[in-house]
């Protein structure tokens, strides 16, 4: 749960902010475009040594991003696998303090409410076609998801990682017709895990 979590808990866990570290390159680019304004300088310095600057940015911008998607999954994994005991782990609970903000909840809560929404037939399909025949006698329990989800209550990290994967993965039951037979188990599940953790 975020309670757990601390303030620094970010810096604590060595997690990398990838806008953070292109930062200071972006600026070095800025600075070498402002170098054009001198007169005694050529302009294809400027704006060379600029774009070699933003180019750096770019890299380091994609290798911070990597590295930030490669520890939110073993974090994940990780909470997946214990649940919400609390943990010694930084960077655990930081994912954790990451998956139950606001802002996230809010982000899961609006992906179940429109999946709800969905289901009406005046609804064109999205990308993934929605499995309407067999999500249609859940509704109310996907709009009850949303809800708890945009609640004011507190809930776990393991809950808000079932929910995200259940809502969104291609292989859930709300899209994947193979699997449509679990939909009510499964959503159930994430309903009860959610409701487990207050």
């Amino acid at each position: 749960m975020a309670a757990h979590a601390s303030v620094g808990s970010r810096r604590q866990a060595n997690v990398p902010n990838p806008l953070a570290a292109a930062s200071p390159l972006l600026a070095l680019a800025v600075v070498a475009l402002a170098l054009d304004a001198a007169p005694d300088l050529p302009w294809e310095g400027g704006v060379g040594v600029a774009g070699l600057f933003l180019s750096a940015a770019v890299v380091r911008l994609v290798q911070k991003w990597i590295a930030l998607r490669r520890l939110r999954s073993i974090a994940d994994r990780i909470i997946l696998r214990n649940g919400d005991r609390p943990t010694a782990s930084p960077l655990v609970a930081w994912r954790s303090a990451e998956l139950t903000s606001r802002r996230h909840r809010r982000a899961v809560a609006a992906e179940a409410a429109r999946l709800a929404r969905e289901l009406d037939a005046s609804t064109l399909p999205g990308a993934v076609p929605l499995n309407r025949s067999a999500v249609r006698p859940y509704r109310q329990e996907l709009e009850a998801l949303a809800a708890t989800l945009g609640g004011e209550q507190p809930i776990g990290a393991r809950g808000m990682l079932l929910a995200q994967r259940f809502l969104s993965s291609p292989a859930s039951p709300l899209y994947d017709r193979a699997a449509a037979d679990t939909l009510g188990p499964r959503l159930q599940r994430v309903i009860t895990t959610l409701q487990g953790s207050r």
